[in-house]
């Protein structure tokens, strides 16, 4: 009995540490309590957020160009040209100080009298050199109007520094160029150097430019006559005039006794006459020994071609 006792004792105490084991494990370790991951919820909380890297990427693609590419303009005769959209003004350029006159010398101006020809456009430059694309664009009123490209010193030995004398702006038919508001930009290889303008000043009515009420007279201001006594060394010839403007041509064509005698033509003196006004200073003369022959006298006069006044006296034998 003895042995069975050795035996089995070992065993039951294996079973009494096992059961107390067990037992303390449920009444000292607590349930844990679930959650939901700080970081997942963080994850989810936003759909779709993008990352800082692509926040940049697009934020890139949308930065404009720092200086505006070219704009491609046509020509008049349809020749593409490079020109800036907006031109930008460089540092240093080899265009400058243009300005508008009548002629190589003469005061700079910035209007001119109605019917004005043949300015003159004037400027600086510096620092060009052979084989630069230089390009004149004219506006008139606000819209492009006259283009002209050339290739420096290739037809005109020019030089590096100096002074541009020769670009003339001359209009389309008699009478000068139209009333209005000129402007010239200039430009080499592209660039923006330097731009000016100039206004032609329009007639002072809508009326047609003409003369009208010609008469002769012995004195600049004497009275009208149609003959004059045997001996007359001179006769002057008076008409009004309207519109005139400075580049407007005039024309007189005298006569004796049927025949062209004298002709004349000219540009209208604007300076000297203006737009209206009264001729009194055209004659014919001898003052040498027994005056003007006698004989029937005629003139004809015409502006721009086109015959205006005709008219005749007689000097007396």
């Amino acid at each position: 009995m003895e042995n069975d006792i050795v035996t089995k004792r070992p065993f039951l105490i294996l079973i009494v540490l096992a059961c107390l084991l067990f037992t303390g494990c449920q009444t000292t370790v607590p349930t844990p309590t679930p959650f939901v991951p700080t970081q997942a919820a963080l994850v989810t909380a936003v759909p779709g957020q993008p990352t800082t890297a692509m926040v940049e990427t697009d934020r890139e693609t949308a930065v404009m160009p720092t200086n505006p590419p070219l704009l491609v303009l046509p020509t008049p005769t349809g020749t593409p040209v490079p020109m800036p959209t907006l031109p930008p003004t460089p540092v240093d350029t080899q265009f400058h100080h243009l300005r508008f006159v009548t002629e190589v010398g003469a005061a700079p101006q910035d209007t001119f009298p109605v019917g004005a020809n043949g300015i003159v456009a004037l400027w600086d430059y510096t620092g060009m050199n052979p084989g630069d694309f230089v390009q004149r664009d004219w506006k008139f009123n606000g819209a492009r109007w006259l283009y002209r490209e050339e290739v420096w010193d290739k037809e005109i030995e020019r030089g590096a520094n100096g002074t541009v004398t020769d670009v003339v702006l001359y209009g389309e038919v008699i009478g000068g160029l139209a009333a209005g508001d000129y402007y010239l930009d200039l430009f080499v290889n592209g660039v923006w150097q330097t731009g000016g303008g100039f206004t032609v000043l329009p007639r002072p009515t809508e009326e047609e430019p003409g003369f009208n009420n010609l008469y002769f007279t012995r004195y600049a201001n004497g009275p009208a006559q149609t003959s004059f006594p045997a001996g007359t060394e001179q006769v002057y010839a008076v008409w009004n005039y309207k519109n005139i403007g400075v580049s407007d041509v005039v024309k007189r064509e005298w006569l004796l006794n049927g025949e062209l005698w004298q002709t004349r033509e000219e540009t209208w003196d604007y300076f000297h006459y203006g737009p209206d006004g009264v001729v009194s200073d055209v004659s014919v003369y001898n003052f040498e020994g027994g005056g003007l022959s006698p004989g029937h006298y005629g003139i004809a006069i015409y502006l721009n071609g086109e015959k205006q006044l005709e008219d005749s006296f007689i000097i007396e034998p």
